[in-house]
């Protein structure tokens, strides 16, 4: 007899009062699967709290300062043990096949990929695309989302190998990600919210992992971008890509990439900052939290060099 698969199913809160208890009674529809959440709230005041503390069945980590989404996603996962991981937004909905389809799609797929990523669609007729996986856009240091405000039309939907999934709905092998740790780390707190996402994709990719995007699989999701929360959040998030590039890519490109977008950039900053002062305190806050990106560099090139030489031991290559 086949047991189901077993999945803890890891969500970080702040001021979701709105969405969560959607978002749980879809997880605790899903078919053909076994699910465990895991919810950490960042000391919300908006009745958040109130519902994961009245919803059975689910480990609620109350935080009492808001760590940030990398900050509490990791505290989430050091509760995690079951063979596969759902990183998945408060505010996103699981039709109740998805994670059965996720998992299939991932127990099919070589060892060498990590995670697969559902099609996530927006509200409306007809649907909008969300996300069908992050794209790297060095270019102009902004990663996006593949398809993101288009009218899904079905151009999305063949199976593909993407630069990474979006940390909204991922279904993670869990030893694939915890392989990928950095100093206990999982997710990089310096960037607090927004691009740690795709800062662990990146660190994956260069470990020799890989990722899928599965159509067949897909869920709603009510985004909400940085400017949502507020010229903060804004700010930080604008200061994470260059935080991203500088840990990320090789040193003569990130200088490049640096002096090529920071006049623009500086720009829209003081634009921003004028009509909203507080977007200086976040440019601030990201850039005191660049000054250990050196050090964090030098842990993770050596963690990648850790995994690669593993994998060549165990295939015999060396």
């Amino acid at each position: 007899m086949n047991e189901m698969p077993q999945i803890d199913v890891c969500v970080v809160t702040f001021n979701n009062a709105r969405t969560i208890e959607a978002t749980l009674a879809s997880v605790r529809a899903q078919v053909g699967v076994e699910t465990r959440v895991i919810a950490v709230d960042n000391a919300s005041y908006d009745g958040t709290r109130g519902v994961l503390g009245s919803t059975s069945g689910l480990r609620f980590i109350e935080q009492y300062a808001n760590t940030g989404f990398a900050a509490g996603m990791n505290r989430a996962l050091r509760e995690a043990d079951r063979p596969y991981v759902l990183l998945l937004n408060p505010n996103v909905l699981l039709p109740p096949d998805t994670l059965r389809t996720l998992v299939e799609a991932l127990k099919n797929a070589p060892e060498d990929v990590a995670a697969v990523q559902p099609k996530l669609l927006r509200g409306g007729e007809p649907p909008t695309l969300d996300s069908t996986g992050i794209v790297l856009n060095l270019g102009k240091m902004s990663p996006y989302d593949r398809g993101q405000g288009e009218e899904d039309r079905g151009q999305y939907d063949g199976d593909a190998d993407v630069f990474g999934p979006t940390a909204a709905c991922a279904l993670w092998r869990r030893k694939a990600l915890f392989d990928l740790a950095v100093d206990g780390e999982i997710f990089d707190e310096g960037y607090f919210a927004y691009y740690e996402d795709v800062d662990l994709a990146w660190r994956a990719r260069s470990a020799g992992y890989r990722f899928l995007y599965a159509p067949q699989a897909h869920a709603m999701h009510d985004r909400t971008n940085p400017a949502g929360h507020g010229p903060l959040i804004e700010g930080r998030a604008m200061v994470n890509r260059y935080r991203l590039v500088a840990k990320c890519a090789r040193p003569i490109l990130a200088a490049f990439l640096w002096a090529k977008c920071m006049p623009l950039d500086a720009a829209r900053a003081l634009w921003h900052g004028f009509r909203h002062p507080s977007y200086f305190w976040g440019i601030f806050q990201g850039k005191m939290a660049i000054w250990g990106v050196c050090r964090k560099r030098r842990a993770t090139n050596a963690r990648i060099a850790e995994i690669l030489r593993h994998r060549q031991l165990k295939s015999g290559d060396i």
